[in-house]
């Protein structure tokens, strides 16, 4: 994955360093960059040792749907962990850039669908479904959990990571309280600070509140 950098519309990440042995073995320092190779590698790291005290059978054996799979390194990550991972993503262009990493990776189990789960046919094939940073930004997160759960044989585990709308930083615009505000004033937040022109495609995920 060394040569492997993101696209201009990939902002703020980057993927010039390879994947070592260390990376997989024990987690950076905070303080440490880190490359979206490595944070996919470690994303994988951590959804293997979460759901696998669940499964009924190794992860080594399993089939995982990855929801959202962006510019691909997570799938990729998973790829050198469970049998077989289909790597589902709306976004035309990183779809295409996923494929492309995963052809010059040789990751043959691994598969990239561009497209999203509502004309997804599949249904009880997967073991795991991992869903990282995607609920909080559909506009009916029920209706995906519901989606999703279609996906999943019996007995499956949904893996999901959701941003803390009650966090004072926002995690994809680095805005602080940005998720605090109303969709109106969110987007002139943003128009203000350089950084978007609409918050529409914001953190709407549920709090306690």
């Amino acid at each position: 994955l060394a040569a492997w950098t993101l696209p201009a519309y990939g902002t703020g990440v980057s993927s010039n360093t390879a994947l070592t042995a260390a990376w997989r073995n024990q987690l950076p320092e905070v303080t440490c960059p880190i490359t979206a190779a490595e944070r996919g590698d470690l994303y994988a790291k951590q959804i293997k040792l979460t759901v696998r005290p669940y499964l009924s059978r190794p992860f080594g054996d399993s089939r995982v749907l990855d929801v959202g799979s962006g510019y691909g390194f997570t799938a990729v990550g998973l790829g050198y962990r469970c049998r077989e991972v289909v790597a589902l993503e709306p976004h035309p262009e990183r779809a295409n850039y996923s494929r492309r990493l995963i052809g010059e990776t040789n990751m043959a189990n691994v598969k990239v669908r561009q497209g999203t789960l509502e004309y997804f046919p599949e249904r009880q094939t997967f073991d795991v479904a991992v869903v990282n940073n995607v609920l909080g930004y559909v506009s009916d997160p029920q209706r995906a959990l519901e989606r999703i759960s279609r996906c999943l044989r019996p007995g499956g585990v949904a893996f999901l990571m959701i941003p803390n709308r009650l966090w004072p930083l926002d995690q994809q615009y680095h805005l602080p309280f940005l998720s605090y505000l109303p969709r109106s004033l969110g987007s002139l937040y943003l128009r203000l600070a350089g950084k978007a022109l609409d918050y529409s495609q914001g953190n709407r995920g549920a709090t306690y509140l």
